[in-house]
């Protein structure tokens, strides 16, 4: 004898109609549509099992979305600046742990630095992460402007995700208020949504490095110069 469901042979002593009771429970509920009043009668059943406290709620787990994990506070040393702060991390989740850092910037400071070890572009006392930044240090210099290497971030609110976030630049150039940032057209491309709203919350100037060279001497009325090898 076959299945009813699945057309497979039944093996057994008895007859059975479903060589399973997953394939009995796919051939009775298929088709099967709840109406509205089966809903409520459901809905009632739970209500009345809440009230005599037959069925228990959720007590504020992961089962409850709305209900948040309770928060455990430790006071840890920050791995960039040195400084004592308190670190906070959720109970039940593992996967997350206490934090590190006291801050974005000192995350951003831990992140270049290990960013330097895979790529160690060396200048003047500086470090980078390209010879495109190498080169844009070496035309400032040139030009005699001065620029820092930003350590505070650009915050910036992302309503993809509704959350606070910060923007690095590579260069800040204080006497111009003006950030820059040499970026290759992939890094580009994947970052447009992010730098389009930064760009309307500071003067910023990002992409080709020739390009910004270009609208540099445009800015502050430099004459063009002759390519700066990197």
């Amino acid at each position: 004898m076959n299945c009813i469901y699945c057309q497979k042979p039944i093996i057994s002593y008895y007859k059975k109609k479903f060589c399973n009771s997953s394939c009995a429970a796919k051939f009775n509920n298929k088709g099967r549509v709840r109406s509205t009043e089966s809903k409520l009668k459901t809905s009632y059943t739970m209500k009345r099992g809440y009230a005599s406290g037959k069925i228990k709620k959720s007590n504020g787990g992961w089962g409850n979305r709305k209900a948040k994990p309770p928060i455990t506070e430790k006071i840890k040393i920050c791995s960039g600046c040195g400084k004592s702060f308190i670190s906070k991390r959720r109970k039940t989740d593992k996967s997350i742990y206490y934090s590190l850092v006291c801050s974005p910037e000192c995350r951003y400071k831990i992140l270049k630095n290990n960013a330097h070890g895979k790529r160690n572009f060396l200048y003047n006392g500086y470090k980078f992460d390209s010879g495109w930044e190498v080169k844009l240090a070496k035309f400032l210099d040139s030009k005699k402007i001065k620029w820092v290497q930003p350590e505070k971030g650009i915050q910036w609110f992302d309503n993809k995700t509704n959350t606070s976030r910060y923007y690095y630049a590579d260069f800040y150039l204080p006497d111009y208020n003006l950030y820059l940032d040499p970026k290759n057209p992939i890094i580009l491309a994947k970052q447009t949504y992010k730098i389009n709203i930064v760009s309307k919350l500071v003067n910023l100037i990002y992409g080709n490095v020739d390009n910004i060279i270009t609208k540099l001497e445009e800015l502050v009325g430099l004459e063009p110069t002759s390519t700066i090898k990197s």
